[in-house]
């Protein structure tokens, strides 16, 4: 309770001495400490016990020491919120510098992975898969078909119960599994053990669950019940703070009482009352029991102890002197201190502890009322003992354009270099390109718009920047599937690959497939081995391709892919002949096609159809 009052006492005063501008510090290796707004000197200790912020040590009060810290933008988990620096990092948040602006910054997508829910995966942050109640599977992991199958079950059993369940489920209840795909009907669990149980003074045998649901106390397994095994232990009368109650000893026991015997009554026991001493509420003393005291909020001195005049009055204090400075302490506080008591009742006043004069002291273009000595170390100029600083004008430090990345701001030097800018030079001016030219690169508009733009630029406009150097094509911002993960389209669009990416897990964009296409005939082959007229054709049928050109056929002849030469094959060969892009494998003749269906390519079919005719 001292200690409490001695912190008031010592930021009161320097904060009404911070205020006639004399800063005095609690300690020699003190510093600034902001209270709020308001700027008093004192030892890191104090300063933190009073909800202070302090600013190290050797720090002095200035001007603008406690203004409110500057803000900026900070990215938390790929959000952005403008606040301070200490404030960014208390949340764990990336800071982007003061002054910085969150349509000007593009947080990082937080890190994400297959979640699994159940037998269920999804692919979402960390955090997200927590909060659905999944197992995140790390970083960069993707969803497969695999990545979340249900482990095997069996026979689990708990407590004479069977339940099938997985092994891990089991082991976590305490059970015997009887391994992976055994049955309940195939298993026989032993009966839970039972023991003594007593329901008030009748004793049963039970399991111990049984006997907790019934109220009763189990004496453990295997116990058997006996004539006494739940009979009602003695009671007498027991003493607990000058007041008596009949119980067991084992209950008086329990609350600290003095038990006078098995039998004994309270009608001839004589409690003896409980101690009482000197109790504090604020500056009153009362005498009461320690219980009573507590219940009224006091502060207990102690059994015995007596209200005599000053036992809960205010601390006597005195001048403390702290190496040159003079501060107003009790005796006990200013020796914890390292300081020397001047006795009860001193004051402090000039020169009570051969304080130091002070003067005015520019910094910086700011004025400060210091110590010639701290002004020197502080870089400052001191303009003589008794100075004020109303009476002084301190000259600004010079500034000039400072380049901070792209972005350009008018600060002096050494505040550029504070920000980790370049500085161009004092009188030097901002203008548009003075920094360098910021990179640029794909930025999508959905799926339809793109152009390229800055980063700041794209994000400022709501789209979606592809990196430095990107380019606009007329896939750049196509939607991307397939892959590893089979990513689908949305219906009605297919997945378009590149030529020859029939196979494997090749990544593509998803198109809408054509509604016309040219009648030219420039045939392909389609990764489901049919010739088509041209890539459009392809594409409309939603097939990819696997090369241009017609599909290889081991069957001379078989233009429909039939399987067979046949009537079918005669057919398509003399309907080609007017219309090429009616049957695409027909032109054969010779061997290999000439890219032209005509005479030789419905002769060719007939003696293939005839047997007369196969191609080496």
């Amino acid at each position: 309770m001292m200690g409490r009052s001695y912190r008031r006492v010592v930021l009161c005063a320097g904060f009404i001495v911070a205020y006639a501008g004399l800063a005095l510090p609690v300690q020699a290796d003190g510093g600034a400490c902001c209270l709020g707004t308001t700027c008093v000197k004192a030892t890191a200790k104090v300063c933190k016990s009073e909800g202070g912020h302090y600013l190290g040590d050797g720090t002095v009060c200035g001007k603008d020491s406690c203004a409110a810290p500057p803000k900026g933008a900070c990215c938390v988990g790929g959000v952005c919120k403008e606040e301070s620096a200490d404030g960014c990092a208390a949340k764990g948040g990336k800071y982007a510098g003061d002054g910085t602006l969150c349509k000007e910054v593009t947080c990082a997508e937080p890190p994400s992975g297959a979640c699994c829910i159940g037998t269920d995966c999804i692919k979402v942050a960390p955090d997200h898969c927590a909060a659905k109640g999944g197992t995140y599977q790390g970083d960069a992991t993707e969803c497969t078909p695999s990545s979340c199958g249900a482990a095997p079950i069996g026979a689990c059993c708990v407590k004479g119960v069977c339940a099938e369940e997985s092994a891990a489920a089991c082991a976590k209840k305490s059970g015997e599994y009887h391994g992976d795909g055994s049955h309940c009907d195939k298993v026989q669990c032993a009966p839970p053990p039972a023991g003594a149980c007593c329901l008030g003074s009748e004793c049963a045998s039970l399991t111990g669950d049984a006997c907790a649901a019934k109220g009763g106390k189990y004496f453990g397994d295997g116990t058997e019940c006996a004539p006494s095994s739940c009979a009602a232990a003695p009671i007498g009368a027991c003493c607990v703070k000058g007041v008596c109650a009949e119980e067991s000893a084992a209950a008086c026991a329990k609350k600290s009482g003095e038990y006078h015997g098995d039998g004994s009554h309270c009608d001839k026991v004589k409690c003896a009352s409980p101690p009482t001493g000197a109790c504090c509420v604020g500056n009153e003393c009362l005498e009461k029991t320690a219980d009573a005291c507590a219940a009224k909020g006091g502060t207990y001195q102690g059994d015995g102890t007596h209200c005599d005049p000053g036992t809960c009055g205010p601390p006597v204090t005195g001048a403390c002197c702290i190496a040159t400075k003079c501060v107003k302490l009790t005796a006990n506080v200013c020796a914890a201190e390292g300081g020397t008591y001047q006795g009860d009742g001193t004051k402090c006043h000039a020169g009570s502890c051969g304080a130091e004069p002070k003067g005015a002291c520019c910094i910086a273009g700011a004025c400060l009322h210091l110590t010639a000595k701290d002004c020197t170390a502080e870089g400052g100029e001191y303009a003589g003992d008794g100075t004020l600083c109303e009476n002084v004008t301190c000259p600004h430090p010079p500034t000039g354009a400072c380049c901070i990345g792209h972005d350009c701001v008018k600060l002096a030097a050494d505040s550029c270099a504070t920000e980790g800018g370049t500085y161009l030079g004092d009188g030097s001016k901002c203008h548009p390109t003075v920094c360098g030219e910021p990179a640029k690169g794909a930025c999508c508009f959905g799926e339809e718009k793109c152009a390229e733009l800055t980063e700041a630029a794209c994000t400022a406009e709501g789209g979606a920047y592809h990196g430095d150097g990107t380019e606009c094509h007329p896939m750049a911002c196509a939607q991307v599937c397939g892959g590893i993960a089979g990513v689908p389209c949305d219906p009605g669009e297919f997945c378009q690959l590149e030529v020859g990416e029939c196979c494997c897990d090749f990544q593509g964009v998803c198109v809408m497939p054509p509604e016309e296409c040219p009648a030219h005939f420039e045939p392909v082959c389609g990764c489901d081995g049919l010739t088509y007229g041209n890539e459009c054709m392809a594409h409309a049928a939603g097939v990819n391709i696997d090369h241009v050109n017609k599909c290889d056929s081991d069957l001379h002849g078989d233009v429909d892919h039939s399987g067979t030469v046949d009537v079918g094959d005669v057919v398509c060969v003399a309907g080609g002949f007017s219309d090429a892009m009616s049957c695409p494998d027909g032109d054969i003749s010779p061997c290999g096609g000439n890219l032209n269906i005509d005479v030789g390519d419905v002769l060719s079919v007939l003696a293939a159809f005839a047997g007369d005719f196969d191609c080496p």
